[in-house]
């Protein structure tokens, strides 16, 4: 037979995140015992080993390897892939066994025992209670169907009412012609609140005529510059000083000055005196050719501009009025006719002052005022017209309409319906949803009743041929319980309990554990897949629950059981049961669970738990190594401390006897320190505390005192000078064996 000799590694599964095999302990046997306290990983080492057996998923990043040898044959690592081939060989008996193997039926004094069995009975009743409620469910779900697609036509009705009323459609668009159109739409639009109104008043209204485009000839961006560029010039002209000061002298002379020379005379037309050769030098001087020009460039200037300023005017007077245009545009057009007017009103102001300017540089007024004014009336010009375009995009929305206006009209109608329907779509999806919902349940409960009654025949063989004889219960449980007043009869769905021939309405949590162990050691008997010799038996703390009263009797039954198996691995926390164990199989191997760093690492045995017949000696070394090299790893603090209070637990247990046993814990060490409240019995309360989760503690001890993760190497420490306080010879004995074995 193939034998289970190493586990050589578990990768991910839970906090097994690395484990690997100790290359310097022996390899598994026969027979083999694990100690391990709570914590270690027993069970969750045995959690794996069951999904194994019952072929459960692994993740894919757990992995184990696991070697097989057969006597006089090389080994075989096997993995989650391969396993395949030994998986049936593994047989778990774990706390998850017992709490899926024994069901209680709806009679209290029934019990249905057997994993199979109980799944069975179950699925029975089950399917039972299903015929009835799939009968009752078939007439609910038609009620219901027939509740939805009356309210859903109801909602089409309504729908198609509201588009004929919006639309003028004719009474033929009804129920059916509602849901061929939501199921033609390909993309469903709901309209804003303005959209919805415009397109509303579009469909009821009348063709209009066409209105024309203006042209918009008005002042372009570079006017500025234009404009600019004039005013910087300087013109060759003699200053008169008399003329610069007064501008209405200026053009006083210079209108003088312009008749005298049409007239070709130098008599003084306003006092007939003669003008002498001196004054006309001076000015001709000041009237010459380049100040003509120059005036000849800014009277064209100002006639460009007062132009734009004519162009802008009648582009304001041809604007239409609101009325003219379709009545689900006016109201917007207003809003835009609005801006547009004061907007050319804005571009008229700027040009009227431009010309006011211009008319100051005719004068020879001084450039830099001039220039700084022309920026300060452009300086919130950005010569931007697309509101004069917005206002003309209007227009042609009307002209398209007006030129197509059956198109337009029938392409808004469909709009208002996409729009209809786009805003019940929801509604007309989760009654489709709900439609088809029902008749996809009706088809399934009809198809399980058809299945119903085979599978029914079939369970209910599989139970008769399943069960384990009562008498045979009844034997088992007497070796083990060493008595006959409890018994099972075998009844239809299970097993009728009695005591002292009376109907019995409950099991203890140790009775149920040792019919848990009767069944799994008698289904190992009945396996067609694995004789006994194959099978590969693990047992976690597989009496952890028993009664003290028949703790040997079940540990020899275990013994007789696991005679004949091909392999056993025992694994408990109870180091009785670890001796006890040790004792019955000579030949066995023993290893240590324990963590470190994190990991569960399995170990040789300890020698103190060899030597010694109680655990007291080995809880005191882990103790003792704990507090003089505390681990870096604070997961290692994990079981540390339970083992401190089973280490007090049993000093106090020799220090104070049987007098004090009405005492709890505290009491006595507070006893032993003469009623005072010392650092030490402080740390015995945090310690305390932080196992029983108490909240109340001894005088004078406050919550904040309960132990944390930090003060454990302090607290166990206290714990040690505590014990060597009150029997230093007990102390240095201990310590001696300790420090031998370092």
């Amino acid at each position: 037979m193939k034998k289970l000799i190493k586990i050589k590694s578990i990768d991910n599964f839970r906090f097994f995140e690395k484990f690997r095999w100790d290359v310097t302990i022996d390899c598994f046997d026969k027979f083999n015992i694990i100690y391990g306290w709570n914590g270690s990983g027993k069970s969750t080492l045995c959690d794996m080993l069951f999904n194994i057996e019952k072929e459960k998923d692994f993740e894919d990043n757990q992995k184990f390897q696991m070697l097989f040898q057969q006597e006089d044959q090389a080994s075989v690592t096997m993995n989650k892939t391969s396993i395949s081939l030994e998986r049936h060989r593994l047989k778990v008996f774990h706390q998850n066994y017992v709490d899926d193997l024994i069901q209680q039926d709806k009679v209290a004094h029934i019990y249905i025992i057997g994993a199979d069995e109980g799944e069975a009975v179950n699925e029975i009743k089950e399917l039972k209670k299903d015929k009835e409620i799939i009968i009752e469910a078939l007439d609910k779900y038609k009620e219901l169907k027939k509740e939805k697609e009356e309210s859903f036509t109801s909602l089409k009705r309504n729908l198609a009412k509201i588009i004929r009323s919006s639309t003028g459609y004719d009474q033929g668009y009804n129920v059916n012609k509602v849901y061929e159109r939501y199921k033609e739409i390909t993309k469903l639009i709901v309209l804003d609140k303005e959209e919805l109104k415009k397109i509303t008043r579009s469909v009821l209204t009348e063709q209009k005529k066409t209105i024309p485009i203006n042209e918009k000839n008005f002042v372009k961006g570079n006017v500025k510059e234009y404009i600019q560029n004039i005013l910087k010039e300087k013109p060759i002209h003699r200053s008169v000083e008399r003329f610069r000061k007064d501008a209405n002298l200026r053009e006083w002379a210079q209108t003088g000055y312009d008749i005298h020379i049409q007239k070709k005379t130098k008599v003084c037309e306003f006092c007939q005196n003669i003008i002498s050769d001196e004054q006309w030098i001076e000015l001709e001087e000041y009237f010459n050719d380049s100040l003509n020009a120059f005036k000849v460039k800014i009277r064209e200037a100002k006639i460009k501009l007062e132009s734009y300023r004519s162009n802008i005017e009648k582009y304001k007077n041809s604007i239409p009025i609101e009325d003219q245009l379709y009545e689900e545009l006016g109201e917007i057009f207003l809003k835009r006719k609005i801006e547009a007017e004061l907007l050319c009103d804005k571009y008229d102001q700027f040009l009227a002052k431009t010309i006011s300017i211009l008319k100051r540089k005719e004068s020879l007024e001084e450039e830099q005022v001039l220039l700084e004014e022309l920026n300060r009336v452009a300086k919130n010009l950005d010569f931007d017209y697309s509101i004069l375009d917005n206002l003309d995009k209007l227009v042609k929305e009307h002209n398209k309409k007006s030129e197509d206006f059956s198109k337009s009209v029938s392409d808004d109608k469909k709009r208002l319906e996409n729009h209809y329907i786009a805003c019940e779509a929801k509604k007309i999806q989760n009654f489709e949803k709900s439609i088809r919902k029902y008749q996809e349940k009706q088809k399934e409960a009809e198809d399980k009743l058809i299945r119903m009654n085979s599978e029914i025949i079939e369970l209910e063989n599989k139970v008769r041929n399943s069960r384990i004889p009562a008498e045979k219960i009844n034997e088992d449980i007497s070796f083990i319980l060493g008595r006959s007043n409890i018994s099972f009869e075998w009844k239809e769905t299970g097993y009728e309990i009695k005591r002292d021939d009376k109907v019995a309405t409950g099991l203890s949590k140790g009775e149920k554990n040792a019919l848990a162990l009767i069944y799994f050691f008698n289904s190992l008997k009945g396996s067609d897949t694995t004789p006994l010799n194959e099978s590969i038996v693990i047992l976690d703390d597989p009496i952890s629950s028993f009664d003290s009263n028949f703790y040997y009797s079940a540990i020899a039954y275990i013994r007789d059981k696991l005679e004949n198996v091909g392999q056993a691995f025992i694994l408990t926390h109870k180091f009785s049961l670890y001796k006890d164990m040790t004792k019955m199989f000579g030949n066995s191997r023993r290893y240590l669970l324990e963590r470190e760093n994190g990991q569960p690492v399995l170990k040789k045995e300890s020698q103190f738990l060899k030597d010694f017949e109680d655990e007291y000696t080995y809880l005191f070394k882990k103790v003792y190594d704990f507090v003089s090299h505390p681990p870096s790893d604070l997961r290692e603090y994990i079981p540390y401390p339970n083992i401190a209070r089973r280490l007090l637990e049993g000093f106090l247990s020799f220090k104070i006897p049987e007098k004090y046993q009405g005492k709890d814990i505290l009491k006595r060490a507070l006893e032993m320190e003469n009623g005072e409240c010392t650092e030490r019995v402080r740390a015995i309360a945090r310690l305390l505390n932080n196992q029983s989760h108490l909240r109340k503690v001894c005088p004078n001890v406050t919550v904040e005192n309960i132990l944390d993760t930090s003060q454990l190497p302090g607290t166990l420490k206290h714990l040690l000078e505590f014990i060597e306080k009150h029997d230093e010879r007990h102390y240095k004995s201990l310590e001696k064996q300790v420090q031998q074995t370092l």
